[in-house]
């Protein structure tokens, strides 16, 4: 059924019985979010009912979240081990509504629900990984590493050209978001400071809901393999733990060098999910 604006605070009980799960869904009921999303859940019937006991109290039993603020809708139907099957019933539900092209989070299974009537375009397992260890944090010196800026902006964006081509960037981030760079300090430019070789961002920041998942992290194909990524992610981890945020990352499962950095810099493995794109169509395949 669809979820409004009343039921907000049920919806984020419900996700913070699995934060590291939900992080981006937590952070889009920030404010400036909420606007671009849409709800749908299941309520719990009874205490003695079959339907899976709901999260901390919610009365929700699994929630889906559409959000829309993007190019196309993303999906985000994601379950633990004993909420698979609520999130599988909600989401045939859910399907017919959706537009003829969508991007889906879905946890492991659940793309079947999509067989009938879609094409998977692509299906790319991720990591969701957590940051559990923050002691690691203290281990590592980011003296290196500087809070990034709105004057920032030009050398980033040839930053993500030259080393992120087709990431998820706009400049407006850096108005809201928190962002850290390493700068190249033995080639200094005209402007009085070095290049931009590393980098380190935030997909979601919301304070309020005491959130936090990294994202955009990148460093100079060149200088890769040096440690540069651990180091600006440990610093941008560092300054958002300060704040009493859980922190969170998504991966891909087979970016092996990425998963490395972010396990010295204190972040575990939380779970798996798969990034899918889903085109209505009359026939039932996945596209090689």
């Amino acid at each position: 059924m669809r979820l409004n604006k009343s039921d907000r605070k049920a919806i984020e009980t419900f996700l913070n019985g699995n934060p590291y799960l939900h992080l981006y869904a937590i952070g889009d009921l920030d404010k400036r979010f909420f606007p671009y999303t849409q709800w749908y859940g299941s309520r719990t019937v009874s205490i003695d009912s079959t339907t899976p006991a709901d999260s901390a109290g919610s009365g929700l039993s699994a929630v889906i979240c559409i959000y829309t603020g993007g190019n196309s809708p993303t999906l985000m139907a994601l379950a633990g081990e004993e909420g698979t099957e609520a999130v599988g019933k909600l989401l045939e539900e859910v399907i017919p509504l959706q537009p003829d092209t969508i991007q889906a989070h879905l946890s492991p299974g659940l793309e079947t629900h999509f067989e009938q009537g879609w094409l998977i375009k692509s299906k790319t397992p991720h990591y969701k990984m957590a940051l559990t260890n923050p002691e690691a944090l203290d281990k590592i010196d980011t003296s290196a590493a500087v809070r990034l800026g709105q004057d920032d902006i030009p050398q980033l964006l040839e930053l993500y050209e030259k080393s992120y081509p087709g990431n998820w960037f706009e400049p407006g981030m850096l108005r809201i978001n928190s962002y850290c760079g390493i700068r190249d300090t033995e080639n200094i430019d005209r402007t009085g400071d070095g290049r931009l070789i590393a980098a380190a961002g935030t997909h979601v920041y919301s304070p309020g809901h005491r959130a936090a998942a990294l994202g955009n992290i990148t460093v100079l194909p060149e200088l890769r393999g040096c440690g540069l990524g651990t180091v600006v992610t440990a610093a941008l981890a560092e300054q958002l733990y300060a704040e009493g945020l859980k922190i969170g990352l998504n991966v891909k499962t087979g970016n092996e060098a990425a998963v490395a950095a972010y396990r010295k810099a204190g972040f575990s493995v939380h779970t798996i999910f798969n990034e899918c794109i889903m085109k209505r169509t009359a026939d039932k395949q996945i596209d090689e």
